[in-house]
């Protein structure tokens, strides 16, 4: 199940740091993925960040859905 970690207004700066800081996939609301360094910067962005765990797995899984602004 997933949790919801932040739901919050970023730019697209900021949003690449938290990337690169807490990596995981990035999704838009069409469900069209991103990497980190396709976002861009000079835009902004709703983002929700979530965490799941994975069966056999020992860390938990981080995505992003953005939605931009």
């Amino acid at each position: 199940m997933e949790e919801l970690l932040f739901d919050k207004t970023m730019d697209g700066a900021s949003l690449v740091n938290e990337v690169i800081d807490s990596p995981g996939s990035i999704t838009d609301e069409s469900g069209k993925s991103y990497w980190w360094n396709t976002i861009d910067k000079t835009k902004t962005y709703q983002v929700k960040k979530y965490e799941y765990d994975r069966a056999l797995q020992p860390y938990p899984v981080i995505s992003y859905k953005i939605k931009e602004l």
